[in-house]
């Protein structure tokens, strides 16, 4: 391809993006060599390389229509949310999926841009109605920009549905890369990093941590093990310990409050009865909802807790009331706040790259973990 042409190329690609959306016919290849001052020729080449592209696509005895990438005259996309049908369960007053839906709409609000929510069935949800007009089966893809994704779980079998290979897509909160579709989510790895640098900063070395207890009818939960995998690469590198007695099996199935007795009780005992070399200084949670429950338990028990042992975590959600804790935790979260936005300014950029497959891998856009400090400052004593 001439100079020429790839400048002619790159012309009318910034002309449909600024100036077409999605569906709308462009000029003809006459035209398109009047307004921009080059032979017919040249304009034919660089169209076909817009269709080779897929940017465009040519209907026979019609035209060129823009197949993505364009940008709707008077700003106003028209995107789609997709809400997998065991998120409307979840769906409460203070549920994190609820607040990723508001920050989206909020967002595309300010950028005159509308949402509409596809699905199989009617929910509302505290402050945000969902109308979910439409199955799976039949988004309307003539109807939107991109689709948001937003699942409960990793369900492999939706994220496989054909329906979402026939336009741009975008799932929220799940890495879903090995599927082949683009994602947005909380960079779980490095947060597990941050919390094993925070506490070896405070001179721990000797670590404990929640892992979870996986079942033959129920596998790991990915965001888990991603935390987890960061934080003991980030102990082994710097010379921590963590050793095997001092995992904590967690049940799947009672994260919230475990009933007495619970395997990971009697090892937490049976640490506690340790001397104190022999027992770890600091205990990670790959779930911040867990550190209140561990909490409750160390202070109910009669073993002598220094004040230096440290519980950190990682999460979505912030310290319900941090008073009732007693002792000082610290959280690395990410808000749905920031989820939502991310993924409102990403869209743009999935628009532009074109379509997924041959022509290009999926990519993962990780939101960065912040700080939730207690009082957490004390260095730990050896």
């Amino acid at each position: 391809m001439s100079e020429l042409t790839e400048r002619t190329h790159r012309e009318i690609r910034q002309l449909i993006q600024r100036s077409y959306g999605r569906g709308q016919r462009l000029p003809s290849e006459r035209r398109l060599a009047g307004l921009l001052g080059v032979s017919q020729t040249v304009v034919h080449q660089a169209v076909r390389k817009l269709l080779a592209d897929g940017m465009i696509e040519s209907v026979p005895r019609r035209g060129c229509f823009v197949a993505h990438g364009g940008t709707v005259r008077g700003m106003r996309h028209q995107y789609g949310l997709y809400i997998h049908e065991n998120v409307v369960d979840l769906l409460g007053n203070d549920s994190f999926l609820v607040r990723v839906i508001v920050a989206l709409r909020q967002r595309l609000r300010t950028q005159q841009c509308a949402l509409l929510a596809i699905g199989p069935e009617r929910a509302v949800a505290g402050r945000v109605s969902i109308d979910f007009e439409s199955c799976p089966e039949e988004i309307p893809w003539n109807r939107i920009d991109g689709l948001f994704v937003l699942l409960s779980v990793e369900d492999h079998a939706t994220l496989r549905h054909p329906a979402l290979r026939k336009g741009p897509v975008l799932v929220l909160d799940q890495d879903a890369t090995a599927e082949g579709l683009d994602s947005v989510v909380f960079d779980d790895e490095r947060a597990g990093e941050w919390a094993a640098r925070h506490l070896l900063e405070l001179s721990h070395r000797r670590f404990g941590l929640v892992e979870e207890k996986v079942t033959p009818h129920r596998a790991c939960d990915a965001a888990w093990l991603r935390r987890r995998v960061g934080f003991e690469k980030a102990v082994l590198r710097q010379g921590g310990t963590i050793d095997p007695d001092w995992r904590l099996p967690w049940s799947i199935f009672s994260r919230n409050e475990p009933t007495s007795g619970a395997p990971w009780q009697k090892r937490l005992r049976a640490l506690l009865d340790r001397k104190p070399h022999e027992r770890p200084t600091a205990i990670f949670c790959p779930e911040a909802s867990l550190m209140a429950t561990l909490d409750r338990f160390l202070a109910a028990v009669n073993a002598p807790v220094p004040k230096s042992f440290s519980l950190i975590g990682v999460g979505s959600e912030g310290f319900d009331d941090r008073e009732a804790f007693s002792r000082r935790p610290t959280l690395l979260s990410v808000s749905p706040e920031e989820l939502g936005q991310r993924a409102v300014e990403t869209m743009p950029e999935i628009l532009s790259l074109g379509p997924l497959g041959d022509r290009r891998p999926a990519r993962a856009w990780l939101v960065p973990p912040r700080f939730q400090e207690g009082e957490t400052t004390a260095e730990c004593e050896r």
